[in-house]
């Protein structure tokens, strides 16, 4: 992919203005910067690197806590933005929290989880190229990790797509030490369960295939069409049929009218992704894995 004669990649702007910074070396950068003036003079905006790319700053919270933003955009100037990376001094020790990006545009729920801020290349490096040495950021199969490297032996792997990770080293140490890390787990299909819920939807298919031909016209529906009903929905007593069977016939129709596929092996991965019928297996801490069903848990 080109960027032009004079053009730089994402990663080749964050390898160009990353500092690999230990809470000593931030503190001297925010003591460095000069705050930009003009309209934004008195909100103290002290830019990480080029001073145009002012959404990714360095602020202080206090002389043990600074911490830098990659989407301080501006109008979010009083709080509204993302930690990415936070340094902290605790007497000897010297303490690195790495932030998964938050949804902070959502006002309902601010706090949640946005991990696919990963995806950009912009902000996959500014993390990487701003991690201290011996940290970086690892991709395993889509997966977003911290890798931290060990004196005697290879480099572990801890899931910065579950929430915030910190590590902490004494003064004077090089390598990192995990605090706050999360387990992974990946996840299989239970056979037992599976085999009952294939078997529950032929009541169902049954009455599809006599209601399908008699709907005319199908109102517009994105995404699963078991979701508001549960699992249970297709479970039909005696001979009376659920008022809402003829909800999810519509839908169904409308859906197969794009996928193109078989009705019922359309529903049954949407019945498995309602009923969740898995096994749930550790995976060793530091170690990164492959989860297919993860969007589904």
């Amino acid at each position: 992919m080109g960027y032009g004669y004079y053009g730089r990649s994402p990663e080749q702007v964050q390898a160009d203005n990353g500092g690999r910074f230990t809470f000593d070396t931030i503190k001297a950068r925010y003591e460095a910067v000069k705050p930009l003036r003009g309209k934004r003079k008195d909100l103290n905006v002290r830019p990480l690197n080029e001073r145009r790319r002012d959404w990714e700053r360095v602020f202080m919270v206090n002389e043990n806590e600074y911490y830098i933003s990659h989407d301080a955009w501006r109008g979010r100037d009083e709080g509204n933005h993302n930690r990415s990376i936070t340094w902290f001094k605790r007497g000897d020790w010297e303490i690195i929290t790495v932030h998964t990006p938050k949804s902070t545009w959502n006002n309902e729920n601010r706090g949640r989880l946005a991990p696919y801020e990963f995806s950009s290349s912009s902000v996959y490096h500014f993390f990487n190229y701003n991690l201290p040495n011996g940290l970086s950021m690892a991709n395993h199969k889509s997966c977003k990790y911290v890798q931290v490297d060990n004196s005697d032996s290879p480099p572990t792997y801890y899931t910065i797509e579950k929430g915030d990770i910190t590590l902490q080293r004494r003064s004077g140490e090089k390598y990192w030490k995990p605090v706050v890390v999360h387990r992974e787990f990946k996840h299989s299909l239970d056979r037992s369960k599976t085999k009952e819920l294939r078997k529950s939807i032929e009541p169902f298919l049954e009455y599809y295939n006599v209601v399908a031909p008699l709907i005319d016209k199908t109102s517009y529906f994105y995404g699963n069409p078991l979701e508001e009903f549960g699992s249970n929905v297709l479970n039909k007593v005696g001979d009376d049929v659920p008022d809402s069977w003829f909800t999810i016939a519509e839908r169904y129709k409308h859906k197969n009218q794009w996928y193109r596929g078989d009705v019922k092996d359309l529903m049954i991965k949407d019945l498995y992704r309602v009923a969740k019928p898995f096994i749930k297996e550790s995976v060793p801490l530091g170690t990164p894995a492959k989860d297919r069903y993860r969007t589904w848990v």
